[in-house]
């Protein structure tokens, strides 16, 4: 399973994302990250970044 960002809250809940950058309405999803998503062993989140301007270093999510 892969993922871009690994972190633990203050109660030490681990939680993994996903980041997707693309330009249409809906991020391409591999089986692996959705399969992931769905485990209830883990807390997997995919976000969606679009409108991206790399040189003003913004993005919608």
């Amino acid at each position: 399973m892969g993922y871009d960002i690994r972190y633990w809250d203050k109660s030490s809940k681990e939680t993994l994302v996903e980041i997707k950058k693309t330009t249409s309405k809906y991020p391409d999803r591999t089986n692996n990250e959705i399969r992931a998503s769905k485990d209830p062993k883990f807390d997997y989140l995919i976000y969606k970044l679009y409108a991206l301007d790399v040189k003003a270093k913004k993005c919608k999510i």
